[in-house]
């Protein structure tokens, strides 16, 4: 029967008795698909496989016959006798993870001597990872067996060939992290921690999206600013947005950037999913451009994912989602666009509003009247050709206070629009409200009965509202 499990087996030449030094490994099920480069596993040797049925054993991502013209030359390592098996003294036997960080990669080995053996030829690349079953000194020199039955490499002689994976533990799979918004460049998802050169069509992570961490690693290997030190440089394996897997390095320095902020990190934490301003959960929250340039629409939380569109002044969109990383906060719109709150040098661009029902009848306070307009705004460019008379009363439905405690008021009548309830750069009241509309209502700041708003440098009471600019 087949089995799904991996399991040791022994690469045995007695019955085959071919004069090469092992088997070749194939890249499918068929012995015309070699390996490229060849590699293979060396009579004597045991390798660690899955029986994938067929006559087939799979060991990492290659491929290994079972038998070669009728006859057996994997077999099960328990039905082989101990005295055919790999053993030296004072070497361990488990399961270890290396990669190659030789950027000249390093050859294997029949066996480990103080004088190297000679070499088997096969090559171990760089940047690729390895798997280790056995590991023991031999002088001065840490040997290690792969895992796959190409043989022996030195973990470094003059220089490191070979670091081992430490796996950071289990804790922190599964954790969202987000590629830094601040990012204007593409960061390239590797097969391997560390890679050497550029990979042709490696998938490629955009400012903003979040990933999922599977693994998180550290590596010795060379300083990417100095050859001749060594650092532990952590690395994390992820799956992004699309399910796509690959590695990336913590730092920017891993990932190929260069510049002052190379040792800055690629990767970081967010908060996302509703608002965060307990004032705003669960309520009707709307984006208010308040930039006099306009703001471009994004497609993910960076600024530098522009969607070619813009909002301008005054613009007024309904908002579902708040998302906070490295000191940076966007908003997704209801049409999937996002944008940022602040621009580049640090302004409130968009602010966030919420839409409060308060149905209430107000009258216009302001001789001059008041200028009506299709968004909570200032802005002249959204002024809909209607002003209120002074002392005209009104219905108003709704209201909105923004992040500088400006106050507009939404006409409920066939007027329809939107009124600021003071005067521009003043606390002079503009729209004064006079009764509710319902029962039970709470008087709005500055109505009879209602809270008053504190005078200049006198601190807020309990449930009392500052006043415009306190």
């Amino acid at each position: 029967s087949t089995q799904q499990v991996e399991q040791a087996y022994f690469v045995d030449n007695r019955e085959f008795k071919a004069d090469s030094d092992g088997i070749g490994y194939r890249a499918s099920q068929d012995l015309d698909d070699k390996a490229v480069p060849a590699r293979t596993a060396l009579w004597g040797s045991v390798v660690h496989g899955v029986d994938v049925g067929d006559g087939w054993c799979r060991v990492g991502a290659y491929y290994l016959p079972m038998s070669l013209t009728g006859l057996r030359v994997l077999t099960p390592k328990e039905e082989v006798s101990a005295s055919l098996l790999p053993k030296l003294a004072g070497f361990a036997r488990g399961d270890w993870e290396y990669i190659c960080v030789d950027p000249q990669g390093v050859v294997t080995h029949l066996e480990p001597e103080e004088a190297e053996s000679k070499p088997t030829g096969q090559a171990v690349q760089a940047g690729e990872l390895i798997r280790i079953c056995e590991r023991g000194m031999v002088g001065q020199k840490l040997w290690l067996c792969l895992m796959d039955g190409r043989g022996w490499v030195t973990e470094k002689s003059s220089r490191r060939h070979v670091s081992e994976v430490n796996d950071e533990g289990s804790q922190y799979k599964g954790q969202k992290l987000i590629v830094d918004p601040r990012l204007d460049k593409k960061v390239k998802l590797s097969p391997a921690p560390l890679t050497f050169g550029s990979i042709a069509g490696a998938p490629e992570l955009v400012a903003g999206m979040v990933v999922t961490v599977l693994r998180q690693v550290q590596v010795l290997a060379a300083s990417p600013t100095d050859k001749k030190k060594e650092m532990w440089a952590r690395y994390y394996k992820v799956e992004d947005e699309r399910k796509i897997e690959g590695w990336l390095g913590e730092l920017r320095m891993h990932c190929g950037f260069k510049g002052s902020d190379q040792g800055q990190p690629v990767l970081c934490e967010f908060k996302a999913g509703g608002f965060h301003n307990p004032n705003q959960q669960g309520r009707p929250c709307w984006v208010s451009v308040q930039s006099k340039s306009s703001v471009s629409l994004l497609q993910g939380p960076s600024r530098f994912r522009t969607a070619g569109k813009n909002l301008i002044c005054g613009d007024f969109v309904e908002a579902v989602e708040e998302v906070v990383a490295c000191g940076q906060t966007f908003y997704r719109l209801v049409d999937g666009h996002w944008v940022a709150r602040e621009d580049s040098s640090g302004k409130v661009a968009c602010d966030l509003l919420v839409r409060e029902s308060h149905k209430w009848i107000y009258v216009c306070n302001d001789k001059d009247g008041a200028q009506v307009r299709e968004t909570p705004t200032r802005s002249n460019a959204k002024n809909r050709g209607k002003r209120l008379k002074y002392r005209q009363r009104v219905n108003i439905s709704e209201k909105v206070t923004t992040y500088a405690n400006e106050v507009f008021l939404k006409l409920a009548d066939e007027k329809k629009g939107w009124v600021p309830a003071t005067k521009l750069n003043s606390s002079v009241v503009k729209m004064a409200p006079l009764q509710p509309l319902e029962q039970n209502t709470r008087p709005p700041m500055g109505a009879p009965g209602g809270p008053q708003p504190c005078g200049p440098g006198q601190p807020c009471g309990p449930g009392q509202p500052c006043g415009p600019g306190q």
